[in-house]
């Protein structure tokens, strides 16, 4: 089975590498055909997800491996993502593109975390998901959102939601409103479970070594101390 997480593996740095390409054109694209630029990084985001779907299930069925992905606070959260846009709950979970083009102007509050306290001058690119519909999924009964029981709490927990939900409550900003950025919680999720992956990973190609390096190296978000931006939905639309 090592064979094959190593491949899955190969197949999440890839679509890690993919997300990078298409939110880099994604400005100049944008301004030529906003519909192209959001389809590409709508896809791109979709491969993450998938492929790291795909690990999980390697892994899951290699007995050797005993991490646990839904008990592990990063990894929930990116597996929830995916299982909500693989099977259309909560509104796929939209990102602020989609959001944007289906919602009349709005201002929006989109929730950022900065690098780690040892990662000084780092940071991360963006992809604003919904809060509003990641807390629809999360209150779903356990055979909609095929989560477990402990997930809201542990989900939450870990991204300091009480505490960017308080801002946003302070400012007048509705729940729907408030967009959450997924790269760290992706790259961080990356993180969490290497420790236990990486005796059966054997990276072959430029990117999984280096993902394979930046999971084991570079310190994870600071999800305690979120930060804040106001702009409006016309932006990402």
């Amino acid at each position: 089975m090592t064979k094959m997480i190593s491949e899955r593996f190969e197949d999440f740095a890839q679509s890690l590498r993919l997300f990078i390409e298409q939110k880099m054109r994604f400005q100049e694209l944008f301004l030529i055909d906003a519909d192209e630029a959001i389809g590409n990084l709508e896809l791109a985001c979709k491969s993450m997800l998938d492929t790291f779907a795909s690990l999980y299930d390697a892994s899951r069925a290699d007995s050797a491996i005993e991490f646990d992905f839904y008990g592990s606070p990063l990894c929930c959260c990116v597996l929830a993502y995916r299982n909500a846009k693989h099977h259309n709950k909560a509104n796929g979970i939209r990102s602020v593109h989609r959001f944007a083009r289906q919602s009349e102007r709005q201002d929006l509050l989109l929730v950022d975390f900065p690098a780690g306290s040892g990662e000084e001058g780092g940071g991360f690119i963006d992809h604003y998901a919904s809060w509003g519909d990641f807390c629809t999924l999360l209150q779903m009964p356990r055979d909609q959102s095929r989560l477990r029981g402990n997930a809201q709490e542990l989900i939450r927990a870990r991204l300091s939601a009480d505490k960017f939900e308080l801002f946003a409550e302070n400012d007048g900003v509705p729940v729907g409103r408030i967009f959450v950025n997924m790269i760290p919680v992706i790259i961080g999720a990356g993180s969490e479970f290497l420790p236990d992956l990486k005796p059966h990973i054997h990276a072959t190609s430029t990117e999984g070594e280096h993902f394979l390096w930046h999971f084991e190296n570079v310190e994870q978000a600071n999800f305690s101390e979120p930060k804040y931006m106001e702009l409006t939905s016309s932006v990402f639309g």
